[in-house]
């Protein structure tokens, strides 16, 4: 298939997913070089094997000698589902690696869940210290889009890019796919590292308006007489107080400090108390052993919704006044070079890489 796409003019490069037990085979190094000596058209820096990192951390030591034996032949190799094994930086600086993958669960979960957002930023600064090539698995939305590429990762795999296809089909959809425009319009500018807890906040904010729609949606259970003493706060503790949620700890202090002077910063905050605000109405009536009414579900929605919105606006403001240009690609590079198969040679689809 790619020795075609070649053909064609098309210069993919081809991940596959390769086991411990093809890694350990002694003979899987000769073989890849057969191969591609079958197949002049294709450049050895063409492919990539992917290896996850638990199996890599298994037994690290045979596999760090054969990444080093492919890479002295001009093969990469990536490590898929990164941030899933239990690894030191020490053992991350001797495997001679050259691409991480973000493990799609923390892609997936970043934008409403503050610490797996948290582990994509330290993987994606893992990666820039270490000269490494990352990924972001699991960018299901043009919203993941642009998360990863505020923080600076500029290659994505996921629903939100392409579905798995046949590989008849790779190249009519590489010519007429089109990038999102808000992922060209990010990816021009740059984000300075005291700016990123913008970034968090927002996924802050989504984690905790879930959480308290997990706590106050579903039918309330019966209570005795000895709990209705029991506070709204004290039963469902979604951290209500403005000084005490996240969003409202950052708001006080350290975004006070940033961002005070700026008109945008200012509007929030009759906006976050909005949210608490209902939040408070929502679990006293479930104090009182009632269900809130739908309506109040839709205030929450639309006051959440326009806090954010004011947060998306002050995020544009911010980078705007950087005034910064970032170098490279605008948005995720679509240009054809990477594309992941399945270890068995993907008999009937292919799953693309940006």
């Amino acid at each position: 298939d790619l020795a075609d796409w070649v053909a064609l003019g098309h210069l993919f490069r081809i991940h596959m997913n390769v086991s411990a037990q093809t890694l350990a085979e002694k003979d899987f190094l000769d073989t890849v070089q057969q191969e591609l000596h079958q197949h002049r058209r294709i450049d050895i820096d063409q492919i990539a094997f992917e290896i996850p990192e638990t199996v890599a951390l298994h037994d690290l030591e045979a596999i760090t000698e054969v990444i080093r034996r492919g890479n002295a032949l001009g093969l990469r190799f990536a490590l898929d589902d990164f941030g899933t094994g239990i690894s030191s930086l020490t053992y991350f600086r001797h495997l001679p690696a050259q691409i991480l993958k973000i493990e799609q669960g923390f892609v997936h979960d970043m934008l409403r869940n503050k610490e797996d957002l948290s582990i994509v930023e330290a993987v994606i600064g893992l990666s820039r210290a270490f000269e490494r090539q990352v990924i972001g698995e699991g960018v299901e939305s043009e919203a993941h889009g642009m998360m990863l590429l505020r923080f600076g990762c500029e290659l994505g795999q996921g629903f939100g890019i392409a579905h798995p296809m046949p590989r008849e089909q790779v190249v009519a959809w590489l010519e007429s796919y089109s990038q999102p425009r808000q992922w060209r319009s990010v990816a021009a500018h740059a984000w300075l590292p005291e700016d990123l807890p913008l970034l968090t906040m927002e996924a802050e904010h989504r984690g905790w308006i879930e959480s308290v729609l997990e706590q106050t949606a579903s039918h309330p259970t019966e209570r005795s007489a000895s709990d209705s003493s029991v506070s709204a706060d004290a039963q469902f503790n979604p951290n209500l107080a403005l000084s005490q949620c996240r969003f409202g700890h950052w708001y006080a202090q350290e975004g006070q400090l940033r961002y005070g002077h700026m008109p945008l910063f200012r509007d929030m905050a009759p906006l976050h108390q909005r949210v608490h605000d209902i939040v408070q109405e929502l679990l006293q009536t479930r104090a009182r052993g009632e269900m809130p009414d739908q309506e109040l579900f839709e205030q929450l929605n639309s006051a959440s919704n326009a806090l954010l919105d004011r947060l998306t606006m002050l995020q544009n403001a911010v980078v705007d006044a950087n005034g910064k240009e970032m170098t490279g690609d605008q948005g995720f590079p679509i240009d054809a070079r990477d594309t992941s198969i399945l270890e068995d040679g993907a008999p009937d689809w292919a799953r693309l890489d940006h």
